[in-house]
């Protein structure tokens, strides 16, 4: 009878460790290099940009992923504007979060999707639905950092 209340523990034992391990792996992050944030910024180049705009330059800040799920969080603020003679003019911009759906081939980022939050009464629902409420905590003052961020860049196009 001891033996088999033993063994009985011991396979719950394992279990309760197996299935831990497996929950732990799949809420890991993803470690991005600096290849992988070139790869999501020209994302967000080119399918997040206004397509009329001339020329386009973007900053994003990855607020968390979710390597189980495939999910990056990121907040991105881009700007498109046109060269003229004496000046850059810009022309449109975006600042909003976006969730990239995305996968690891052979160790490089793939970006396979993504999905931003609708307009108006639609957005908070949104935002609940795509982010955690830990990356949505991380929301309060991303936009003055980048705001920063993309001003230095248009300084370098003078």
């Amino acid at each position: 009878m001891r033996k088999k209340i033993y063994l009985l523990l011991t396979v719950i034992s394992f279990c309760i460790v197996i299935g831990c391990e497996r929950e732990a792996n799949s809420n890991k992050s993803y470690l991005l290099s600096v290849a992988d944030y070139t790869i999501i910024e020209t994302y967000i180049n080119r399918h997040l940009a206004d397509e009329d705009d001339e020329h386009v330059l973007s900053v994003h800040e990855v607020l968390d992923s979710d390597k189980g799920a495939g999910e990056i969080y990121l907040w991105i603020m881009v700007e498109g504007y046109m060269k003229n003679v004496h000046r850059i003019e810009k022309t449109s911009g975006l600042s909003q979060p976006v969730l990239l759906k995305v996968s690891d081939k052979n160790g490089r980022l793939e970006i396979i999707d993504h999905t931003t939050p609708r307009d108006g009464d639609d957005y908070p629902k949104d935002i609940k639905k795509m982010f955690p409420d830990f990356v949505i905590d991380k929301f309060g003052n991303i936009e003055e950092n980048l705001r920063k961020e993309l001003e230095e860049k248009f300084r370098g196009l003078e």
